[in-house]
């Protein structure tokens, strides 16, 4: 090893808690240049019956925002409730969903909990020291009623200060479904509901997404995540390599800046192959090197072989050739 003081387990672990590709960040620590976004979720939460809408481009952190601000915002009686979207989903799956997370139920089997205090509601029943009934509550929701009156159970049950991250939003298929949320953020604001809700989507307009509901707009603090800065890319880079003693020029973090083009996940991809080279080297090294970054980025590249190479060939197969002949030409290398 080229890094003193890992073994490479030791150096995995500790790399992959300063950069991370492959999952959204959830700590204010590690995620870099969006200071301003969490401190406008931070106010807009505090309002009664304000809810908060991430939306921008795929790949511009949308998640990791969205999982930090509700680490913040959560009170440590319990975790944040997590929902990924899907194309299938509706607003009584979802619901259901932040329901069995909240009672923490196994669709599966039931769970003994211990709780601090008995509560008997009308969907969520538990009890200290006896198993949770574990209902049906996709068939228990009929109305947008009960799934408001589902989500104040979950608000008396979860925790102090209860908050829902809705991830990727937009992916999920049917308008009339996600048209649904607007009139679910509208009950819980007129019943004082103390629930709070973050999405994420790609849409470039609400419209999009939550339709033409112009009342649930006043229930939404809309944030529109912009790419990285300069200087917030080469922090990350700068920030895993200075943990583990080592040095990078200028050219190289500037260059890991720009072939990122403002995406986080590229940037801490590139970061993370980097390091690995520096790690591998034969040699105890203090510096990445022109030929240490290289090596990176091609290994950055075949890690993403067929997401690069997708977009290439839906743009090369077509009935005639001229596609080919314009990229060619727009290339400066192969």
């Amino acid at each position: 090893m080229a890094i003193r003081g890992f073994d490479k387990h030791q150096f995995g672990e500790r790399l992959n808690a300063l950069v991370s590709p492959a999952q959204p960040i959830g700590s204010i620590e590690q995620l870099f240049g969006r200071a301003t976004e969490l401190d406008r979720i931070e106010k807009a939460l505090y309002a009664p019956g304000r809810h908060v809408f991430v939306y921008g481009d795929r790949g511009v952190g949308k998640s990791s925002v969205a999982a930090t601000a509700a680490n913040q915002y959560q009170s440590a009686d319990s975790n944040y409730i997590d929902v990924s979207c899907a194309p299938d989903a509706t607003l009584k799956s979802i619901v259901a969903n932040i329901a069995y997370q909240a009672i923490r139920v196994s669709r599966i089997r039931s769970v003994t909990q211990q709780n601090k205090r008995s509560l008997n509601l009308r969907y969520l029943s538990t009890e200290s020291n006896e198993s949770i009934s574990n209902k049906n509550l996709y068939d228990e929701i009929h109305t947008l009623a009960d799934a408001a009156e589902i989500l104040k159970e979950v608000s008396d049950i979860h925790s102090e200060r209860p908050i829902v991250v809705l991830d990727e939003f937009d992916r999920i298929d049917s308008e009339k479904e996600r048209s649904l949320f607007a009139d679910l953020l509208k009950h819980l604001g007129d019943k004082k509901i103390p629930i709070k809700f973050i999405f994420t989507g790609v849409a470039k307009s609400l419209s999009n997404l939550l339709g033409a509901h112009e009342s649930a707009i006043r229930q939404l603090e809309t944030i529109e995540l912009p790419k990285l800065s300069w200087d917030a890319r080469w922090d990350i880079v700068l920030h895993a390599a200075k943990y583990f003693g080592v040095s990078v020029d200028t050219n190289i973090y500037v260059r890991i800046a720009a072939v990122s083009d403002g995406y986080p996940y590229y940037v801490h991809l590139i970061t993370e192959k980097l390091l690995w080279r520096l790690f591998d080297d034969r040699e105890i090294v203090n510096e990445a090197t022109k030929d240490h970054y290289n090596a990176a980025l091609r290994d950055a590249i075949d890690s993403i072989s067929a997401e690069l190479k997708q977009p290439y060939e839906l743009a090369v197969d077509q009935r005639s050739g001229d596609y080919e002949e314009v990229l060619w030409s727009t290339a400066d290398s192969d």
